[in-house]
């Protein structure tokens, strides 16, 4: 076989950024296909910490496949995920977690977006790569003290004046991009090409790789995230409904434990509300209770006013 496009460019500095702009020339005709083994090359070319790598690969995913009649593999996929991590999370010690969040936010939303071609070609155990370092970063961040949960989840903002901050901004994105996976894998096991045409079909199945949906440690890891971040009503119903909606699981029994975990913070979000209901009425009483002292005192001193002006002017009548 003649040489790949990468071995024969024999670059001077091996980056995906170098390895890219070989393969556009290459593949510029449109003529000659790039080959997956070159594909995986680019992504192994990863740096461990510069952010542009994971770029890099990003822009290829989506370039490749709509101009060069890329078709990617689970061998190409698993490369791109293994790639972006690689160059994203930092390889300082990281102390707050949110650089590991945004890695795994980043590598999540490609494999959600259509354009990317990864929803044909990524296995489970990926996605639940990604899930757990979502998770660890998540935990990281709780266990810095900063923000890891978000408030009134779904509502709508309107009354809002306060801009969100970038903490809150990251864990909305952790959600969505959790959803999104779960969705994607349920989607994809469902079989969707049965409802499609024949030529929209030929070209799907043409393009797919692999078709497995959600594990049980894929709902448990994307429960747990949504449980930490968005709480138990969320969980349930964008997670766990879905899940519970397919043809494919009317015959597979969801893990008990996971719906017992849901249960059990479900109890402790009702709890926790019940104490701050109580403790705001306290309050409420407290201020109604002051605000009465404050009437009576000043009631007290515009009477004692009374008595002393009235004393004065019986002296007066007394001197007269």
């Amino acid at each position: 076989a003649a040489p790949s496009a990468l071995k024969k460019a024999n670059l001077p500095e091996l980056t995906p950024g170098h390895a890219m702009f070989v393969l556009q020339n290459y593949a510029a005709n449109g003529l000659r296909l790039i080959r997956q083994s070159d594909f995986v090359k680019l992504c192994e070319y990863a740096r461990p910490g510069k952010k542009k790598d994971a770029k890099v690969i990003a822009a290829a995913l989506k370039e490749f496949k709509a101009n060069n009649r890329f078709v990617l593999q689970t061998v190409g996929s698993r490369a791109a995920v293994n790639g972006m991590l690689h160059s994203m999370i930092p390889t300082w010690k990281v102390q707050d977690g949110k650089p590991r969040v945004q890695a795994a936010v980043f590598v999540g939303e490609q494999i959600i977006d259509e354009k990317s071609g990864m929803y044909f070609a990524c296995e489970t155990v990926m996605v639940d790569k990604v899930l757990e370092e979502l998770d660890k970063g998540i935990h990281e961040m709780k266990t810095n003290g900063l923000t890891f949960k978000l408030h009134n989840v779904g509502e709508d903002a309107e009354g809002e004046e306060e801009e969100p901050s970038a903490e809150q901004k990251l864990l909305k994105d952790a959600l969505q991009v959790t959803e999104g996976m779960v969705k994607m894998l349920i989607k994809r096991k469902c079989r969707p090409e049965m409802d499609m045409k024949k030529r929209a079909k030929r070209v799907y199945l043409k393009r797919l790789q692999v078709g497995g949906g959600p594990y049980d440690s894929t709902m448990e890891l994307a429960t747990r995230i949504s449980l930490l971040i968005g709480g138990s009503a969320f969980a349930k119903d964008n997670i766990i409904a879905p899940w519970e909606e397919a043809w494919w699981t009317k015959r597979k029994v969801l893990d008990p434990s996971i719906l017992e975990w849901i249960e059990k913070v479900s109890e402790e979000e009702k709890l926790n509300a019940q104490r701050a209901a109580e403790a705001a009425e306290a309050a409420e009483a407290s201020e109604e209770g002051d605000a009465e002292n404050d009437e009576s005192k000043e009631e007290d001193e515009d009477a004692s006013e009374g008595q002393e002006e009235g004393s004065d002017e019986s002296k007066e009548e007394k001197k007269d």
